[in-house]
């Protein structure tokens, strides 16, 4: 199998849930090999390095995203009701014309995940 940058990605992700900085660390030079300036893998490892308490390596990586020039991208999410896609961005769901629909719905999701056994990580 060839790795792509999804892969590669998804790896990054399981690095910061097992605390594996060393790891994360090989696997951010394998992505910015293949998409350098990727912002996404900068945030990930600032966020590892956060959640491990390793803060001047996090200010090591926003300051790298300033110099590069990249930026954080507005979280947006995105939910389907009665087979219709909304979308919104963090913090702007209340101004949605269907914001108490789709807070129905994230309780109801909340619920189904916490029902099934999904334990919410506090510590980041």
């Amino acid at each position: 199998v060839n790795p792509d940058l999804v892969l590669w990605r998804t790896l990054l992700s399981a690095c910061k849930i097992h605390r594996n900085v060393e790891m994360a660390e090989e696997i951010k030079r394998k992505i910015l090999e293949i998409a350098p300036g990727d912002e996404g893998t900068f945030i990930l490892m600032s966020n590892l390095y956060a959640t491990t308490g390793k803060w001047n390596k996090v200010i090591e990586m926003k300051n790298e995203m300033k110099e590069m020039k990249l930026k954080k991208n507005p979280a947006m999410s995105w939910v389907e009701i009665d087979k219709e896609t909304h979308t919104f961005m963090a913090g702007d769901l209340l101004s949605h014309s269907n914001s108490e629909k789709i807070l129905e719905t994230l309780e109801e999701l909340i619920k189904k995940a916490k029902d099934s056994g999904y334990v919410e990580d506090k510590s980041c």
